[in-house]
């Protein structure tokens, strides 16, 4: 019984565990790509000219226009940009999770009933078994009884008539 209950937990875990292992692949992936991974790193070798003619058109802009204020917008934007989703994937993240989490925990306990019914399923198959060896058992036992009993009467006869000879 307990080493049911104990490969249903590992089989159990290990289901969430593989399933677990792609949800933090993809985070992982997506956090490093945000993190590390320059806007020019979007395209492919030979396009990437237009990220940087597009990037020398805005530092042209800023400079004729506004100067060095429009570099530390720019920079905070950016930021902020690169927070929001940063917040927004941790947000999806943990969302996904939890309902993962409320998902699993309603299948380990059907999981659980299901192996609890099996359980009892299987000891009521094995309690029927007992009881039908048990009243073969006691079938052949209520025969042998009648067997002796009409064997008993027999020699009860046989002696009533000895006993008659005997006294002739």
């Amino acid at each position: 019984l307990l080493m049911n209950f104990l490969i249903a937990m590992m089989n159990t875990t290990y289901t969430k565990v593989s399933e677990r292992a792609d949800l933090e692949w993809k985070y992982s992936k997506s956090f490093y790509q945000v993190k590390f991974l320059a806007p020019r790193a979007v395209l492919p070798p030979p396009f990437n000219i237009f990220y940087y003619f597009a990037k020398l058109m805005r530092f042209a802009k800023a400079e004729c226009c506004c100067g060095d204020r429009a570099r530390v917008d720019d920079y905070k934007d950016r930021e902020n940009k690169n927070k929001e989703y940063l917040n927004l994937l941790l947000k999806l993240v943990k969302t996904k999770e939890n309902s993962e989490y409320e998902n699993s925990t309603q299948e380990d306990f059907r999981d659980l009933r299901k192996d609890v019914q099996n359980i009892v399923n299987d000891k009521l198959k094995s309690i029927h078994s007992e009881n039908d060896d048990l009243k073969k058992l006691m079938l052949k036992m209520i025969d042998e009884n009648d067997k002796l009993k009409k064997l008993m009467l027999k020699m009860i006869d046989e002696n009533d008539k000895l006993k008659k000879l005997m006294l002739k």
